[in-house]
């Protein structure tokens, strides 16, 4: 699924299914497992995630039936036991303890050790935290948004929500994903809806020439490769005229080497080489448009079938009319993107 914009942030889920696992995927993607502020962002999560997280190779079981989706965030207290902290290193301004019996540090546990299995008390180290997605096992014990502390590999967990700062450019959001191989870099970018930055003009590779710039010779994958003898292309189907090579270069345009492109981060030039070890810049289409303010003429200029609603949180479906909506003009695409549930 694409990554969710919200309030400044993009959200996304990575896989677990312990929460180191999931950390480290949500590093890969420029970030790391959410860090919760207020009560608003608290119920953003649970309305945009409740049926998008996986539980026992189901997405999203919204039958009452225990259990139910949990997700890792990035609230633990692994390095001083009773002392939580974010893994993003923000300081935490907001906490839903989820009655006092749901954050009982390490000590002796009553549970299974896997799905179905029998339970017992266990000695476990209940360090990292995730939370409720939906209400299940009775109001009184678990609802909804509620928090818990638990051990790394707790079996009730599968996967995270990652949080990952970007900046933008336009209709566009940048973040820095790892690779170190291009592909991987790619492959990196795709999970969060997006691809390996395509770039139209001067203008673009300048803001990110100075958005991403160093003093020392280094360099960030951009979208651009070899697909054959004498060809190169970037990743997105508009593809761009744009060029910004260094004096020699591509110097690998008729070898018999795959070769992918990357910008170097002191000039701002390209450079095509077989895969060098960095990051990538991923760009990834965004819309921050406040609907709520649209008028019925404004209306009539919203192209809705182009709308990117994959993107979209519960808080950008509410903010529509879609009294307005022009679904004759949907095709098969826009229609599987649609989050139905939320109109």
């Amino acid at each position: 699924m694409s990554a969710i914009y919200y309030e400044g942030s993009l959200y996304a889920i990575v896989d677990g299914p312990s929460w180191q696992e999931a950390e480290a995927n949500a590093n890969k993607l420029g970030g790391h497992l959410v860090t919760i502020n207020n009560k608003e962002e608290n119920e953003f999560l649970v309305d945009t995630f409740d049926e998008k997280i996986s539980y026992g190779g189901k997405i999203g079981d919204l039958s009452g039936a225990y259990p139910v989706p949990h997700a890792w965030i990035g609230m633990n207290d692994a390095e001083e036991e009773g002392t939580y902290v974010w893994s993003s290193g923000e300081p935490v301004t907001y906490f839903e303890p989820s009655k006092d019996n749901q954050f009982t540090g390490d000590g002796l546990t009553w549970t299974a050790e896997y799905s179905g299995g029998p339970a017992s008390w266990v000695y476990k180290n209940e360090d990292y935290v995730g939370i409720q997605l939906v209400s299940g096992l009775g109001e009184d014990y678990w609802e909804e948004g509620m928090w818990e502390d638990t051990w790394d590999d707790m079996y009730l967990y599968e996967q995270g929500i990652a949080e990952i700062p970007f900046v933008q450019f336009g209709d566009s959001a940048y973040v820095l994903v790892e690779g170190p191989s291009w592909e991987e870099a790619q492959a990196n970018a795709e999970k969060l809806g997006g691809n390996l930055v395509t770039i139209n003009s001067a203008e673009e590779n300048e803001w990110l020439f100075n958005t991403f710039k160093t003093e020392s010779e280094s360099g960030l994958h951009i979208g651009l490769k070899k697909v054959q003898s004498g060809l190169y292309e970037w990743q997105t189907e508009t593809g761009s005229n744009y060029t910004n090579w260094a004096s020699g270069e591509p110097n690998g345009i008729f070898d018999e080497y795959n070769q992918y492109v990357h910008m170097y981060t002191n000039t701002g030039l390209w450079n095509d080489h077989p895969d060098s070890p960095f990051q990538g810049i991923a760009e990834i289409k965004i819309d921050v448009e406040d609907y709520s303010t649209y008028s019925e003429e404004d209306y009539t200029d919203v192209q809705w079938h182009e709308l990117s609603y994959t993107s979209f949180s519960s808080v950008k479906y509410q903010s529509l009319n879609w009294s307005y909506a022009d679904f004759g003009g949907f095709n098969d695409d826009t229609w599987s993107n649609l989050y139905l549930g939320k109109i």
